[in-house]
């Protein structure tokens, strides 16, 4: 009975969590839903060309999210949720599904144990999604024995896509997490919403926007620091560690070139030897020569037998 009552509480908590993000504005843009398809699992075997999709003026937002969302074919989880979404300014040219696609399998690449990403385009925008479960949420949040916990974001990254178009703006980012007291926002947020009463527990909000004076963070350092809440050992399963390398997207900056095969059979053949050659023509010479001489030993016999007869 308590297991089930702690269940329901979490998806409850998620319902009010995200309650809370509309009334503090959250930038994930809202959508219409179109056929998502999968971002591809292969890691990209090249480093992106400079001035990605030229002639576009491109606004790009992101963010993270902790909570319970329902993750294309794994169903429910408590998960951090990493959204990014690309758009054209009204003086450029709007993005294309296939621009799209190109986006996806550039930048979203990869797979990993506890991971899934996908893909969708809706009328000019591009949306990436990427879900960590388990043990994969260790990329976002480090855990110490005495309760501190810290949130980050793969900040060094988006900076990297946002810079690697011909022209692009980096507009907005947030960051929340539940589960969390005392909290407090770092790297100068343009709005925060700190410590929220959700049900029994509190949610922190971090939020950058660049109309309001808000500089994008660039590094990887924790956003979002506090006190743990024992909901999220007790119902997210949440444990004890430091951050973990992401286990996807690849990054296609840190890709090195797959060197190019080489032959197999690496032994030099002999070149081959003339026909032609002095050694075989030396006989064919000697034997000429020797007809020659003959043929002006019997000429001359033949002359000195014809004188004698007359």
């Amino acid at each position: 009975m308590t297991t089930t009552l702690r269940r329901r509480l979490t998806r409850w908590t998620a319902c009010a969590m995200a309650a809370a993000a509309c009334l503090l504005g959250t930038v994930l843009p809202a959508h219409a839903r179109n056929d998502p398809f999968p971002a591809p699992t292969d890691a990209p075997t090249q480093t992106p060309t400079p001035g990605i999709l030229p002639g576009h003026a491109i606004i790009m937002r992101a963010g993270v999210q902790y909570g319970l969302f329902d993750v294309p074919t794994r169903g429910f989880h408590d998960v951090f949720k990493l959204h990014l979404a690309f758009g054209s300014l009204s003086r450029g040219e709007r993005i294309t599904l296939e621009e799209c696609q190109d986006l996806a399998q550039t930048f979203w690449s990869g797979s990993g144990e506890d991971y899934y990403a996908e893909a969708e385009y809706s009328t000019g925008s591009c949306y990436l999604d990427a879900y960590y479960i388990g043990e994969a949420r260790h990329s976002f949040y480090s855990l110490d024995e005495a309760g501190h916990l810290q949130v980050r974001a793969p900040m060094s990254y988006l900076n990297q896509i946002a810079a690697s178009f011909e022209q692009a703006e980096f507009s907005e980012f947030s960051i929340s997490f539940k589960n969390i007291n005392n909290a407090q926002c770092n790297a100068e947020p343009s709005r925060a919403s700190v410590d929220t009463p959700i049900i029994d527990i509190h949610g922190t909000q971090c939020e950058w926007k660049t109309e309001h004076g808000a500089t994008i963070p660039t590094t990887d350092a924790p956003l979002i620091e506090g006190t743990l809440e024992q909901p999220f050992i007790d119902d997210d399963q949440g444990t004890v560690g430091p951050f973990t390398d992401p286990v996807a997207p690849i990054n296609p900056y840190t890709i090195t070139p797959t060197p190019q095969a080489q032959p197999t059979n690496t032994t030099t053949q002999p070149e081959a030897t003339p026909t032609s050659s002095t050694g075989h023509r030396g006989p064919l010479i000697a034997i000429g020569a020797a007809i020659t001489v003959l043929m002006i030993i019997a000429a001359t016999a033949l002359a000195w037998s014809r004188r004698r007869t007359h």
